[in-house]
């Protein structure tokens, strides 16, 4: 891969069969859609060093937290760079399905319904190449999922239980993550309280991999009295064409 891509050119691609008769010439697949934007390809890093008090008093035990520390910071990165494209994104118009708040009824009820006609809604969208949008994946914090995995499972309120939202396959909580490292202060925002984002996966969502994470190890600054320095590193560019694959629903 470049260091920078064209997003059309990763997603863009559409063709369509045709009656061919002798001799007339075979419709190619071709990239004239409309420009899509462009991804670069981020190199993300964390790492330690192993001081020389860590070894003069055996605190060899602070390695195996700070390798711990950076497997959940991969986490942490990793989730935020796949689906704050999706949070973040605006939703205007036939792209977003407010609330159904129906006087009298519970909270799962007007969560079930707003679900209901959010998927209604995306249904009724088409997506640049021509399909109708089909979400399959409910993404929201874990408050608001409380309700949506009973509304998706249409479990029984009250004596009546509502159908099955079928099309929703999946639910992913997010919370994001807040905290400070160093001085610097890190935070990826998770969804608001009754906010629902409705996605279909896979179509126009990619991570491309230019490296896996990778671990350095070299000798350690001595001006730090560094022993050894160690550094998890990875490259990767997300492709999110969010316009095309997600709808937002407000359940609250």
């Amino acid at each position: 891969f470049p260091a920078t891509l064209e997003v059309k050119d990763i997603i863009g691609l559409r063709a369509a069969f045709s009656v061919v008769g002798d001799g007339e010439a075979v419709p190619l697949a071709d990239f004239k859609c409309a420009s899509m934007g462009s991804v670069r390809f981020k190199t993300y890093a964390a790492g330690y060093s192993i001081t020389e008090e860590w070894v003069a008093f055996n605190h060899f035990w602070k390695i195996e937290q700070a390798n711990k520390a950076l497997g959940q910071a991969y986490n942490a990165i990793l989730d935020h760079i796949h689906l704050f494209p999706i949070i973040s994104a605006e939703y205007k118009d036939k792209k977003k399905t407010d609330a159904v708040k129906a006087t009298g009824k519970s909270d799962l009820y007007n969560v079930y319904h707003s679900l209901k006609k959010g998927l209604k809604d995306a249904l009724a969208r088409k997506n640049s190449n021509g399909y109708i949008l089909k979400p399959s994946i409910a993404l929201c914090n874990s408050s608001t999922a409380i309700d949506v995995m009973s509304a998706v499972k249409g479990e029984v309120e009250k004596g009546s239980a509502f159908g099955q939202l079928g099309m929703i396959e999946k639910i992913i909580t997010y919370d994001g993550w807040e905290g400070e490292v160093n001085g610097v202060k890190y935070e990826f925002k998770g969804p608001a309280d009754n906010e629902v984002f409705l996605i279909e996966p896979k179509r126009t969502f990619k991570a491309l991999v230019k490296k896996e994470v990778t671990k350095l190890e070299q000798k350690g600054n001595a001006l730090n009295l560094g022993n050894i320095d160690v550094v998890e590193f990875f490259i990767r560019a997300i492709v999110a064409d969010v316009d095309n694959a997600s709808h937002k629903v407000i359940v609250g």
